[in-house]
């Protein structure tokens, strides 16, 4: 739309860069037709690289801040994620395209990862009924003692906690202030 939108600088963690290829500058009639090359005209170089980084890392800005440090600038035409934490592309599977295939549901049901392993990275703490009961009627609960409290304890301000019961997600949590607990996302089971 023509907006400029100015990025503040920010740490990430970038583990490697690895170069994959690189194509030198093309002349009109390249083969950049359909990925954001105008036809008939070239392109300038082509470099691929594949990151690891953490998460919250903007590659575009990444792009555009190696373009300025080499002087020649720079864009990205792709970008593919190969990973979210444990969770790898190899592992993935198309979604159904329309109703006809959903005759192909109980494939995709087969390949469905447990939520409780969507989430065992993240901090958790088991539930009692008691406190599943004031969950469920809106109230909030308290952190249980010895607890990890909040970004001193490696925990972003507003990063949701995961609730168990008998070793299953019930719900997802946010901590207020006074470390006490609301539920912001539950799970009947």
């Amino acid at each position: 739309r023509g907006e400029k939108v100015e990025l503040k600088a920010r740490k990430v963690m970038v583990h490697s860069i690895n170069i994959q290829g690189f194509h030198e500058a093309t002349e009109g009639g390249h083969t950049g037709e359909g990925r954001g090359h105008p036809p008939g005209r070239g392109r300038g170089p082509m470099l691929m690289l594949k990151v690891h980084c953490g998460s919250g890392t903007y590659l575009r800005s990444l792009a555009h801040d190696l373009g300025e440090k080499l002087g020649c600038g720079a864009l990205m035409s792709d970008l593919v994620r190969t990973a979210v934490g444990p969770f790898m592309l190899a592992q993935s599977i198309q979604l159904l395209k329309d109703a006809a295939e959903a005759s192909a549901a109980p494939f995709y049901r087969d390949h469905l990862i447990p939520l409780e392993k969507v989430m065992e990275s993240w901090p958790h703490f088991a539930l009692d009924p008691r406190q599943i009961r004031q969950l469920k009627n809106g109230q909030m609960i308290p952190l249980p003692p010895g607890f990890p409290r909040g970004v001193g304890a490696g925990m972003p301000p507003s990063f949701p906690v995961v609730g168990t019961y008998e070793g299953k997600v019930v719900a997802l949590l946010g901590i207020e202030a006074l470390h006490l607990v609301k539920v912001l996302k539950g799970f009947s089971r």
